[in-house]
């Protein structure tokens, strides 16, 4: 069994949406004064993290109102690296792929955009689904789609339709993802786990895939 973490550290220095405030991680005590203790200071969007339809949505769930399975399944990732455009249409799906999405619980978009991770490139351009897509999935049993770039919708988007279209149907969407080229294209076991507080319209989360030898 191999396991990948699909999830970026949390870091002072790290990327963060456009206004959003920046994560701050504070040494507090040290060794020396008998313990080591940290002060971590970060918006319930930061780094690798699930948005619940509270969110976006006046009347959308907290994720704290899903069942414990929302949050593993099996996972498939769809590589629309060679996307011709910013935007992902079903034709950048492969055939073999949308025969295997049905069996799965989490749809994990590559476009390799988590390489640009910490520049300002991350924050522009980055590919996003087609409403015609989106709402293609929110007629599949899924419980999430996930990206690995900072938005299902573009960075200067007001009316965010794509996290619309899929929230309002209690789909998850998973942002910032990263080694999403570690997976292939088959199946997965994955978990993805939010932390633990009350109204969470979304949470910093730790990803993970789980591979056979």
């Amino acid at each position: 069994m191999k396991i990948v973490d699909l999830s970026h550290q949390i870091t002072n220095d790290m990327t963060t949406y456009p206004g959003d405030v920046p994560a701050t991680l504070e040494s507090i005590s040290s060794i020396e004064d008998g313990f080591r203790s940290t002060f971590l200071s970060f918006n319930s969007h930061c780094g690798t993290h699930i948005d619940a339809p509270a969110h976006i949505l006046k009347e959308g769930k907290f994720l704290e109102e899903f069942s414990n399975e929302k949050f593993f399944g099996m996972g498939i990732v769809v590589d629309v690296t060679n996307c011709a455009t910013h935007e992902i249409t079903q034709k950048d799906i492969s055939k073999e792929v949308i025969k295997k999405i049905d069996y799965v619980d989490y749809i994990l978009f590559r476009t390799d955009w988590s390489k640009k991770w910490n520049s300002n490139e991350y924050l522009s351009k980055f590919p996003v689904l087609s409403e015609s897509l989106a709402t293609y999935l929110t007629k599949l049993n899924i419980k999430a789609v996930g990206f690995d770039a900072i938005s299902a919708d573009k960075i200067d988007s007001e009316e965010m339709r794509i996290h619309k279209i899929l929230l309002s149907a209690d789909i998850l969407i998973i942002e910032n993802l990263c080694n999403l080229d570690k997976l292939g294209g088959e199946p997965f076991c994955m978990a993805c786990l939010p932390l633990s507080f009350s109204k969470q319209d979304g949470s910093p989360a730790r990803v993970m895939a789980i591979l056979e030898d």
